[in-house]
């Protein structure tokens, strides 16, 4: 499946060629006229309608867009009912256009024609009705997460930035397409005991094809539930590896109980989830003892911040009197294993003359200082909040100092780095 591309030049379209009635033209005629001009090839007409006018809704709710484009271009492309007859705002509007609404419209669109090529043949018009359809909510879908899971739209130079390299978002809004695509094309399947819907044996066999490939060769996963039986199959096959996983990883070691079950539970659910989706499990045996280190960097972390809290709260005291018999012997924020533990690490990963190009730490290496340290990702929880977190502060660019190629190659280098300091520190033992 070949993610949708962007043309590197904007469309340029003069005012000119629009009709604008005597009394204004409102968003949506205005947005249409643009889309009969647009540089050819562009995604199928009706997704692209659609995604035109909610990009349009997306930047002009933003504080920066007004400055960007004038404060009316930005009212008008909120709704459908504002009319615009003066030539300074509509150009505005079409400059905004072709340089945000135009690419963004045609990437999350794309994603639509991208889908379509897994489209069975054979099929009735009807059934075809609904599986373009189909297509349509992946594109929505990936514009949705676009928006709201780091939002592409948060400023000016963050949308920018994102048009100059769109690739580091395709394998998110990759699996996001197929995910939402797998999902309609089960309700079809799933609503065809209906007489209106009802499939031919010849469609119902292709469509449950087409599932089969979504899940099992390009990694959707399904939203609709297995049958209680494949559950209970899947719960034992995944019990079954994980318990001789952590009987190899555990072997001869000691461990605290609360972290080895925190660590079980969060790898069971990634088993599940596999096999869900048709995955092995082979090569995942390393699973168990990297979410085990998370565990623990998390409850070292939470510790150093308690400490961190009770300190400041015992240097508040004007009055030299502990409130708290439990920080009584807190001398200082420095003091304590899980803080030594840290610090400890934090020097490993710094002092690594194999970390540094040009002299600079790795940005890998300064994200894996600054989540030890708390500066960044206090809330996360998870390997998956870590990850989150390092695809945050990655951004849409790739840094100028970094050595992974993605955010996602990044987040994983951040995680191993942090738990080789931190098991050079001595706490952990694996």
């Amino acid at each position: 499946m070949v993610p949708p591309a962007i043309p590197i030049a904007a469309s340029t379209i003069d005012l000119a060629k629009f009709d604008i009635p005597p009394d204004g033209i409102a968003r949506d005629e205005l947005l249409l006229q643009y889309q009969r001009q647009m540089t050819r090839p562009t995604p199928e007409s009706k997704v692209l309608t659609g995604e035109l006018r909610s990009w349009s809704g997306v930047f002009a709710r933003t504080k920066w867009f007004a400055t960007q484009y004038t404060s009316t271009a930005a009212l008008m492309l909120k709704g459908r009912n504002v009319r615009v007859s003066d030539a300074e705002t509509l150009d505005a509007i079409v400059r905004a256009s072709g340089e945000l609404i135009d690419p963004f419209a045609r990437y999350s669109a794309g994603w639509s024609t991208s889908l379509a090529v897994l489209r069975p043949k054979n099929l009735r018009n009807a059934v075809l009705v609904a599986i373009r359809e189909a297509q349509r909510y992946g594109a929505r879908l990936v514009r949705r997460d676009m928006t709201t899971v780091e939002p592409v739209q948060n400023t000016h130079e963050r949308a920018m930035g994102f048009l100059a390299d769109p690739a580091h978002r395709h394998q998110r809004d990759r699996q996001t397409a197929l995910d939402a695509y797998l999902a309609k094309v089960s309700d079809i399947i799933s609503a065809a005991d209906t007489s209106r819907k009802r499939l031919t044996d010849a469609e119902r066999a292709l469509l449950v094809d087409l599932t089969n490939v979504l899940i099992n060769e390009l990694g959707a996963v399904p939203i609709v539930p297995l049958s209680e039986d494949k559950e209970s199959d899947n719960l034992a096959i995944a019990t079954e590896f994980l318990a001789d996983v952590v009987f190899t990883a555990l072997r001869g070691r000691s461990y605290d109980e609360r972290h080895v079950a925190q660590a079980y539970e969060r790898v069971l659910i990634t088993y599940l989830n596999r096999l869900r989706r048709g995955l092995s499990l082979e090569g995942t045996e390393d699973y168990f003892l990297m979410r085990l280190t998370a565990v623990r960097i998390d409850e070292w972390r939470r510790e150093v911040r308690r400490k961190d809290r009770e300190a400041r709260f015992v240097a508040a005291d004007d009055d030299g009197v502990r409130a708290d018999d439990r920080v009584d012997e807190l001398t200082a924020p420095d003091e304590g294993p899980a803080r030594r533990t840290i610090k400890t690490a934090i020097g490993y990963i710094g002092s690594d003359p194999n970390l540094r190009i040009d002299g600079r730490l790795y940005w890998e290496a300064e994200t894996a200082i600054a989540i030890l340290a708390g500066e960044i990702g206090e809330s996360a929880a998870s390997r998956r909040d870590l990850r989150a977190v390092v695809a945050n502060r990655w951004g849409v660019q790739r840094p100028v100092h970094a050595r992974s190629a993605t955010s996602a190659l990044a987040a994983t280098d951040v995680l191993r780095l942090m738990r080789a300091a931190v098991n050079r520190a001595g706490v952990a033992s694996l």
